[in-house]
């Protein structure tokens, strides 16, 4: 099992998602064999050809028009839900209005789009246009009983890579609350109805694939839930106005308007101001980006680097802000070395002035708004960064709080932003303790790694004071079981989490 998870951390969440959908497309080729499903292999085969010919055409076309970056693993993810969504068919009239739903789809992402990024789910508008122009109906085929233990599992699988588990449950629990509900009003309600709810009704495989959708999904924790449970509860409550309907696509499109303010509005294109080596191996890079961003200390963009000849890894990653809130430029700290992927050789070798674009703010690493609360941060190697931007922000807005930080390296020339922590010690008092796995011999500081001895020594109010922990997972597992131990509750320990490669 941990090689299994191990693997999935080793994977891009885009190809995640990719992987996935492929094990449900060969899936459904074998129901369709074995005659579980009600269409032919060569109907099946058919339309997801005519989708996926149609959508990169168009992909490639509207990229080039708009001269925007072009995901092909976007567009081809799009290109799988819609297979799900539709009917296949043989039908030359029907194929037809399926290429015309796969260009209205990707067409979307960039008409539908405010400072270069889409507004809505792609998939949905393609859905929505297409019924209420009388062109095709959305049937979610995918809710049969064959495919139901394979979207479960599938399901499971990118919930873990995005860990957005709040978010999935809260929309499958709003959807089924209204489902029973209802049930109990018409006196139907029955263990069957709520077995018909979950296998027959394309709960599972939208909450999972389409709710998540990260450029719609709006930032933190709780918006999660809200948003979760808004889009839920519609997906199941029945409507009609006029030519609109209740359905699982309406309810997201509705779900993408009402939380877009909870969003990050607009794809950053950020201009690279300078790059300097600030440890070992180490680089921050500093950009200006072309709008102002609104965001949290300890929050997380995802990046893109356009560029060729990329490698299994993609042209995306998660990195957390390294900057605070308060400046106008946005910083970013990475450990570079020479066996480092394409998106990171490519970033390396931008010269000033060259841009690099961002998206899908997120995350729940930030401060709690109790300024009384200790604060102890623990971090590994370049897991620092989140600390950076908490640091520099409570400096810039003069916090007085009580912080703590254990630094974990290898050498003490892995150090990254030693001057800021100098400055925060003289701002409001934080002592950092810097523990160091292979130092030199005149090293007279923690030696090591983390430990429960090394945080009973530090005189840290353990029952009373708020942990985070960032860094590489193992390190950060290892740090949570160590706390565990010694009596830290869970409730105050806070982890960091990226759902891409670094």
């Amino acid at each position: 099992m941990n090689y299994l998870l191990k693997l999935l951390d080793g994977t891009t969440m885009y190809r995640t998602v990719i992987y996935t959908l492929l094990v449900y497309v060969l899936c459904a080729f074998v129901g369709s064999y074995m005659g579980q499903i009600y269409f032919s292999v060569t109907e099946m085969f058919v339309s997801l050809f005519v989708l996926t010919t149609a959508s990169m055409v168009a992909h490639y076309v509207l990229s080039t028009i708009f001269a925007a970056p072009a995901n092909r693993e976007s567009t081809f993810i799009t290109v799988l839900i819609l297979f799900f969504l539709f009917d296949p068919s043989l039908q030359i009239k029907n194929l037809g209005l399926l290429a015309l739903v796969a260009v209205i789809a990707v067409a979307s992402k960039y008409i539908l789009a405010w400072r270069k990024l889409h507004i809505i789910n792609p998939v949905v508008i393609a859905a929505v246009c297409a019924s209420l122009f009388g062109l095709l109906y959305a049937t979610w085929w995918i809710a049969n009983p064959w495919m139901f233990i394979p979207v479960v599992i599938g399901g499971l699988v990118i919930t873990y890579k995005i860990r957005r588990f709040a978010l999935v449950t809260a929309t499958i629990i709003g959807g089924l609350a209204v489902f029973g509900f209802l049930g109990l009003v018409t006196e139907q309600l029955s263990l069957d109805m709520l077995r018909t709810f979950l296998v027959a009704w394309p709960i599972v495989f939208f909450a999972t694939v389409m709710v998540t959708e990260p450029l719609a999904t709006p930032a933190g924790k709780h918006n999660h839930i809200m948003y979760g449970l808004f889009v839920g509860v519609l997906s199941s409550t029945p409507f009609m106005f006029g030519p609109l309907y209740s359905s699982p696509e309406m309810a997201l499109l509705i779900g993408n308007i009402v939380f877009y303010y909870t969003t990050i509005r607009g794809r950053l294109t950020l201009s690279l101001i300078e790059r300097k080596l600030i440890a070992k191996d180490t680089w921050e890079f500093t950009f200006k980006p072309n709008f102002p961003i609104w965001f949290k200390a300890g929050q997380y963009l995802e990046w893109t680097v356009p560029h060729n000849k990329t490698d299994k890894r993609g042209i995306r990653r998660y990195f957390t802000i390294a900057s605070s809130p308060t400046e106008d430029s946005v910083r970013v700290g990475l450990k570079l070395q020479e066996n480092g992927s394409s998106f990171k050789k490519n970033l390396y070798d931008m010269q000033v002035g060259d841009n690099i674009f961002a998206t899908s703010l997120d995350g729940d690493f930030t401060l709690v708004k109790n300024t009384k609360k200790p604060l102890v941060f623990i971090a590994g190697g370049i897991g620092v960064t989140p600390f950076a931007s908490m640091t520099q922000y409570m400096i810039d807005t003069k916090q007085k709080r009580d912080v703590t930080m254990f630094y974990c390296n290898n050498t003490q020339s892995d150090i990254a932003w030693q001057n800021l922590w100098d400055t925060a010690n003289q701002s409001f008092g934080m002592n950092t303790y810097h523990v160091l796995n292979k130092p030199e011999d005149k090293w007279d500081g923690f030696r090591g790694y983390i430990s429960a001895q090394i945080i009973q020594d530090s005189n840290i109010d353990i029952q009373q004071s708020q942990f985070y922990i960032s860094g590489p997972p193992v390190m950060v597992s290892a740090c949570k079981k160590m706390l565990l131990s010694v009596g830290v509750s869970r409730k105050n320990i806070t982890t960091d989490f990226f759902p891409g490669l670094a």
